[in-house]
Order: structure tokens, then C-alpha cells, then sequence
């Protein structure tokens, strides 16, 4: 009994469920290495979450569509129904052929003698296709007579079984056609890749095609045999970063969101060569809404890993020489400063906060008042001297006395230089150090000296 698009027969199951199917199918889909091994442990996994008696996949050759000579796996509490049914009826296998998910048995038909005594009572059988060609079946068998297949499992089945069966079939070259070949094309020369997720084939423009030999391949278009061949040539390090990006975006477009994905690995060819690629791409859905094709853009990146290399090693310098610079400051207790004049902006460097009293990295006022920040015969001095250095470029070496933010008095020795430009001042920048510890020095030297001279001395006579 063939099952109608809208049709509400289905599980009863739940968003769990659902969630199950896609993360089974996504598993699948990006696993490396051969999947075959593990399908039925799957497919059990498959039949306990659904509660049912049987799961079994029916997979056709990638050379016929002769049922009887496909590969079978199964999940199973007794005899496999799938596989009797397809060889014992005809009829089913021409309508899944056309197509159509039928419900067995139809109404009012009893179940075959054989499956009848182990207790089935329905089969579901759902056709898998590739390029509107039939490639297998995924069936269920469960005891209840009247089993009710949401339409919404049965969507996730199908999509379920397409990617095992593409991961199962041998593979086949996809056709690219004239509509690709423009794509990449208009990319500028930028690669294009695909994965289709129900043959299991790949291929790709020249950047991948030239990873899998020492040669440039000769056509523009070369296949890359599987996807698990693909993955030989993606570094051992990178491959978990390209598997569970993937993985994320077909699970995105099962669920109907956004299917774009991007990410960045190395490609490493048979002579040793490296080369870092961005792919950035999408999960491609069918009709029904089953991701049926993983396409993108490859870009050769190489060039760009290593400018942000090199400029990560500068900045890494940059990093050093500052940190060096600051803890040269500490210790010297000396600050720089630069006055663009042309924006009316000031910058310190840490230092200059903490001698004139600002929290670093705080908002700093207008020049003329930081030049006010002195005692008023300190003040007038910097004032004038710095005149002189704009009018004339002359420089400047003061000792003067600051009052900080805090209202404490600061002796510092305060230097400055103005950068000219066709006569006329542009930029003004120097150092003001504190001087604190070595006027308390002088002054303590000062008063040993007339402790000294005023010491009677001894007679000598």
C-alpha cells in the first residue's frame, strides 16, 4: 500500500527520537574509514530507540537494480522480513522503484505464513534513491498490526538510509556538468568541492586534485574517489576540525537551519607539501529535505597563515620590547610623551600616569593644563621653554616641581623636543623622570657636608 506524501501513519515517537536519527545519520555521514563494520551495531541502536522487531537495510548494487543480488544488513529479533519480502514480491520492489514508502501488509492481506509466526505484524519499506535512481531499501518490522509512521520519521528514515547506503555503495563519479565548472569559474580561481552523502563520492577542482599526486592532474576536473580518500590528505591534527564541522552543519540542515559551515585546515601532498585551505560551504537539501550534497569553495590560504604568522612573531616583539620598555621605566622612574599637535592629543606611556597621579589608561586633560600641573614658578618655566621649542625646534632639559593629581609635590627633571616640518612644529614628545629619591640623596648629602664643616675638628698640635 503505497503511503501518501501528507500521510500521518508513522511511530509514535517524540523530538528525542528525532534527534537520535539525525545524530546517527550525521555520525555516519563524517566517520573515517570504512562504515561497513559498523552499520548493523547502528542499525541495532536504530531498532531499540524506535521499539520495533527489525531493521534492515536493503542495498543494490552500483551496477543493478536487481534486488535479489543487493547486499542486506540487519538488526533483527528473528527472520528478517525486508529481505523475504523484496524477494518474494515483486510488486513491492516495482513501486519502490517508482519511488513510494509502502506499508506492508495491504489492507485486509494477511502477513506471509513465515512472518506471521515470528509475530510481525507491519513493514515499513522505504525506497533510498540517488539521482532519482533506486539504490536500496530501509525497512522496518514491528509487531503491531496498525502502526501508525509519522511523516516526519519517515523523512528522517529516508535521510538516514541515503547516507548509509552512499557510504556502503561503491563509489561513483558525480557529475559535475557546465553549471560547476562556471562556478568555479567565477570564483576567480578558486576551488570548488563536493561530497555527495548518497553515492559517497567526491570531487573537486585542481587544488584538491593536485594533493593526491605529484602532478597536476590532466583535466580541470578530476575525481577524488571517496571522501575517505580525502581525508588521507587532510593533516592527522586538522581532520577532527573538518569532521565535526561538517558533522554540525549537516545536523543544522536535518533540523531545517543554517547549513552553511567554514573552516580552515591543511592539505598535505604526496611530496610533503603543506597548504592551508579555507572551506567554506553548505549542506545542500533535496525536495523532502534531506541533505543530499556537501559543497563549497576551497581557498589556498597559505600565504595569508603565513603573513598572520609573521605579524603574530611582530607583535610578540612588539609585546617584549613594551614590556621591556616598562620595566626599563620602573626602574629609571622616567615617563615618555608625545603631543600631536595637529590633533591637539597627548599619549603617556605608563610611567607618566603614575608620576603625575592618573589611574592608567584614564582620560587625560587638554596640554595647557597638564603644563599648569607645577608649582606656578615650575609652571612658567616648562611654559616658556616649550614656546621656545615650537617657534624654533630648540630643545629643552628643566628641573622642575610637578603637583600631581593628588596634590603632591613631584621634583622631576622634565626634557622635550619638537619634530619640525617645513619650519613649523608638528609634534612635540620628551620624558619628565622623577627625581624624588635623588633629590632626598642630594639633600641628605647636602646636610652631611655642613654637619661635616660644622664638626669642631681635633687639635692636631
Amino acid at each position: 500500500m503505497p503511503i501518501a506524501a501528507d500521510s500521518s501513519h508513522g511511530v509514535d515517537t517524540d523530538s528525542s527520537l528525532d534527534g537520535l536519527l539525525m545524530r546517527l545519520a550525521a555520525r555516519l555521514a563524517v566517520a573515517p574509514g570504512d562504515p561497513a563494520g559498523r552499520v548493523e551495531a547502528i542499525l541495532a541502536e536504530l531498532r531499540a530507540a524506535l521499539e520495533v522487531d527489525c531493521v534492515g537495510l536493503n542495498l543494490l548494487s552500483s551496477d543493478s537494480d536487481d534486488a535479489g543480488r543487493a547486499r542486506h544488513y540487519h538488526a533483527t529479533l528473528g527472520p528478517c522480513p525486508v529481505r523475504e519480502l523484496l524477494a518474494a514480491e515483486p510488486a513491492l520492489v516495482e513501486e519502490l522503484r517508482r519511488g513510494q514508502a509502502v506499508v506492508y501488509p495491504p489492507a485486509e492481506q494477511p502477513l506471509p505464513k513465515t512472518l506471521a509466526a515470528a509475530g510481525v505484524g507491519t513493514v515499513l519499506l522505504l525506497p533510498l534513491q540517488a539521482a532519482e535512481r533506486w539504490v536500496g531499501t530501509l525497512g522496518l518490522a514491528i509487531h503491531r498490526a496498525e502502526a501508525r509512521w509519522p511523516a516526519a520519521v519517515m523523512t528522517s528514515l529516508q535521510m538516514f538510509g541515503c547516507i548509509v547506503a552512499g557510504l556502503l555503495r561503491a563509489p561513483s563519479e558525480l557529475d559535475a556538468g557546465e553549471a560547476w565548472i562556471a562556478m568555479a569559474l567565477e570564483a576567480g580561481g578558486i576551488d570548488v568541492g563536493m561530497w555527495n552523502l548518497v553515492t559517497g563520492g567526491t570531487r573537486a577542482t585542481y587544488h584538491i586534485a593536485k594533493a593526491q599526486s605529484k602532478q597536476a592532474p590532466a583535466h580541470p576536473i578530476e575525481p577524488v574517489h571517496t571522501y575517505t580518500d580525502y581525508l588521507e590528505l587532510v593533516h592527522p591534527e586538522h581532520r577532527g576540525r573538518l569532521l565535526s564541522t561538517i558533522e554540525a552543519a549537516i545536523r543544522a540542515a536535518v533540523r531545517g537551519g543554517d547549513p552553511s559551515f567554514q573552516v580552515e585546515y591543511i592539505l598535505v601532498q604526496p611530496n610533503g607539501n603543506r597548504h592551508w585551505v579555507e572551506f567554506s560551504g553548505r549542506v545542500r537539501r533535496d525536495a523532502s529535505g534531506v541533505p543530499t550534497l556537501v559543497e563549497g569553495t576551497l581557498v589556498d590560504i597559505t600565504k595569508r597563515k603565513q603573513i598572520e604568522q609573521e605579524l603574530n612573531q611582530q607583535r610578540q616583539l612588539l609585546l617584549r620590547q613594551t614590556r621591556l620598555m616598562e620595566q626599563t621605566e620602573q626602574v629609571a622612574a622616567t615617563g615618555g610623551w608625545e603631543w600631536d599637535l595637529e590633533a591637539d592629543i597627548v599619549y603617556w606611556t605608563p610611567e607618566m600616569y603614575r608620576i603625575y597621579g592618573f589611574a592608567p589608561d584614564s582620560p587625560l586633560p587638554p596640554a595647557d593644563e597638564l603644563i599648569r600641573m607645577a608649582t606656578p614658578e615650575s609652571a612658567e618655566r616648562l611654559r616658556v621653554a616649550i614656546q621656545q621649542a615650537l617657534a624654533t625646534g630648540k630643545a629643552y632639559d628643566l628641573q622642575i616641581e610637578i603637583v600631581n593629581r593628588q596634590g603632591e609635590h613631584v621634583p622631576a627633571r622634565a626634557t622635550g623636543r619638537a619634530e619640525m616640518e617645513n619650519g613649523r612644529a608638528i609634534r612635540l614628545y620628551g620624558t619628565v623622570q622623577d627625581i624624588t629619591q635623588r633629590t632626598e640623596l642630594e639633600r641628605q648629602l647636602r646636610e652631611a657636608r655642613a654637619l661635616y664643616r660644622s664638626s669642631p675638628r681635633p687639635d692636631t698640635d
